[in-house]
């Protein structure tokens, strides 16, 4: 009897001490991080490496792998990569670039190239008569040439084209994609919404500028953002409830589910306060159990220039933050 009272109490330990690992056991299929830093100071021409801006380092990509990250979203600048609109890619800022792009196709996991640039160059939007559509074009055409069909790299067109519209921004995608695989090139393609690029109200702001994408490969995802504070900016150390977290996600899932599309959520994140780490639990529960319809997601941010930002993931003196004790039971094994 001594014995099936001992069993009977680490069966009933496992089940009370262990429910938030369960979670980790059914990850969807890309999980990772943000590594800020390299998209830092764009508008400044004479921005040096390691003092305006970084890429990230060996020794960052190894950590957050050695965590569970099977992808990392990479915000870089597009004045640095094409200084000149139209012009050939800068050498020495493509050479940064493929560098951090090989060391983390080297760890194993996959690299989304994220134009960090709020559908701005130089401040004047997209689709103005100073940066033309045709401009974005040829930068994705020019991208997509040095990593055709890599399968561990991952085109992010746009981060948060603010100063656009899903009705001028739709036929900006279609010539985009119809540009990037007319390269031969096959990769996952992350197309955002216009505007701030919420979940929240993707039904309302972008899903009807949406349907229909015509993609040749057939390798695209949704992107959105998600934050959990009042205002959804990212910018409030406190959040709303977990089960508005969640409910804040239904309609765009549904959406994603009806027209047979998937979802992406580039940015999310959470200050230490416990109802926000809770909620991001939710979230992350919320995606793996609608795996069919999101595809995967990156947390805002890690990146070694944060200091005490308060959703910074990076490790500190060699402690992992409370954010990564919810993060990591979710991340891809």
């Amino acid at each position: 009897m001594k014995t099936l009272f001992v069993i009977a109490t680490i069966f009933i330990s496992l089940i009370f001490f262990l429910p938030s690992q369960a979670a980790s056991f059914n990850p969807i299929t890309y999980t990772g991080v943000n590594l800020s830093g390299a998209e830092y100071n764009n508008t400044n021409p004479n921005a040096k490496v390691n003092f305006d801006y970084t890429y990230p380092n060996q020794a960052e990509i190894t950590y957050y792998v050695s965590k569970g990250a099977n992808v990392f979203r990479l915000p870089i600048a597009w004045e640095r990569i094409q200084p000149t609109l139209n012009g050939p890619l800068n050498p020495n800022e493509l050479a940064l670039l493929q560098s951090t792009v090989a060391m983390i196709k080297y760890s194993g996991a996959t690299v989304i190239i994220d134009i960090h640039n709020y559908g701005n160059f130089k401040g004047q939007a997209i689709g103005s008569t100073s940066v033309p559509a045709t401009a974005f074009v040829n930068l994705w055409s020019r991208l997509s040439a040095v990593y055709a069909s890599d399968k561990q790299v991952a085109f992010g067109l746009m981060n948060e084209p603010a100063s656009q519209n899903i009705t001028n921004w739709r036929p900006i995608i279609d010539s985009t994609i119809a540009a990037i695989r007319a390269n031969n090139a096959n990769n996952l393609i992350l197309i955002p919404g216009a505007g701030w690029d919420g979940a929240h109200d993707f039904t309302s702001a972008n899903a009807a500028g949406l349907i229909g994408i015509k993609d040749p490969a057939n390798n695209f995802m949704i992107e959105m953002h998600e934050y959990m504070d009042s205002n959804f900016s990212g910018t409030g150390s406190t959040c709303m409830a977990p089960t508005d977290v969640v409910n804040n996600l239904m309609a765009a899932t549904a959406w994603l589910r009806t027209n047979h599309y998937k979802g992406f959520i580039g940015e999310f994140g959470s200050s230490v306060d416990s109802n926000c780490l809770n909620g991001m639990q939710s979230m992350l529960t919320y995606f793996a159990s609608n795996d069919d319809v999101w595809g995967g997601w990156t947390y805002w941010a890690g990146g070694p220039w944060w200091g005490t930002y308060f959703q910074s993931i990076e490790p500190a003196n060699g402690v992992d933050k409370p954010q990564m004790g919810v993060v990591k039971l979710f991340l891809q094994k």
